[in-house]
Order: structure tokens, then sequence, then C-alpha cells
């Protein structure tokens, strides 16, 4: 397949940035422990190394991650920031994401956190970070309205099923270092 592009490089450089997400997490930080085997530097792109990008872990206090991800051709003030902690939902283990400062490189003031969800595992030995988002359009409208994290997990939880409520093509990421 010529195209491993990954989806969360779509996904953080377009829709963090313009589309509105959830209202609440999926739940609280610190509900799943932090796993030390995501922390590190990962790359992801196509097989070309063509639209490389970067997305670095590192942990945020006790429960919860900090995220910066660029195109690994880009300066640092091309840099997302992003703030993540792990929910789970019926067993499957979810990222819930939010952007740090996102607004204020836009002269914009949010009164409330947007979070956005994927699903993530390992391969390969730890060596492959997978990620899938939840970015269908039905669903997304159906989470805009909902107010806490008991509602957003009750209508994931709902949902997980059906065929379409996650984003087919699924994001790569290898490990560069710990």
């Amino acid at each position: 397949m010529k195209r491993i592009f990954t989806y969360l490089l779509i996904f953080l450089a377009f829709v963090l940035t313009g589309c509105e997400g959830a209202k609440a997490p999926l739940g609280a930080a610190g509900e799943v422990a932090l796993d030390n085997r995501l922390i590190g530097t990962w790359i992801g792109g196509n097989e070309d190394g063509e639209e490389a990008s970067l997305l670095s872990i590192s942990p945020l206090g006790e429960t919860e991650y900090a995220l910066v991800y660029k195109e690994a051709n880009e300066n640092e003030s091309e840099e997302m920031h992003l703030r993540a902690f792990a929910s789970s939902v019926n067993g499957v283990l979810f990222a819930n994401i939010t952007c740090i400062d996102c607004d204020e490189e836009e002269n914009e003031a949010k009164d409330e956190e947007e979070w956005y969800f994927f699903t993530y595992s390992l391969e390969s030995d730890d060596e492959v970070l997978v990620a899938r988002a939840l970015v269908n359009e039905v669903y997304k409208e159906g989470l805009i309205d909902l107010t806490d994290s008991a509602q957003i997990r009750e209508y994931v939880a709902a949902h997980m099923s059906d065929q379409s409520f996650f984003e087919e093509e699924a994001g790569r990421f290898k490990r560069l270092n710990k």
C-alpha cells in the first residue's frame, strides 16, 4: 500500500484547529494509570518518508500526558501542544485529547475545552503506536450536544460496535526513542 499516511496527522492538523469536539472527556484523568510504554518520540508518515510527523509523549503529572505534535519539516513555532489521558470503555482504551493554548494562536478565547477521542494500542513489541480516531460526522453531531462525561461515555459505549464509528484507516507511529 503506497499510503500509510497517518490519520492522526490529518486529525491533529485539521480537526483540533477547526472543528468542534466533545464538551467533556470520556472520564476523569487517573482512571487508567499512565502507561510508560507510550513515553517517547514517535514518527508517522507515508512509506516514502514524505509528510512525516513527530509525536512526543511525556508524563504531565501523575495522571496525564503532554503531547507535542509537529510535521517533521516544520519549525518549532508550528508545534501543537496537547494534553491527554486514558479512559477505558467496554475494555477498549481511548485517549482523551484536548489542545493546550491552541486558541491563543488564533487570538480567540474559548470558555470550555473541547475533547477528541482515539482508540490506541501498541504493537510490534511496543515499537508501533496505532491510533484510530472517532471522527464520523454523524457521531460527532451526537457528541456535541452532550455535556458531561457520563453521557459521553454512554454514547460511545452504545455505538462502539457500529461499523462506521471509527475512522477506517488507523494512524501508525514508529518509536524513535524512549
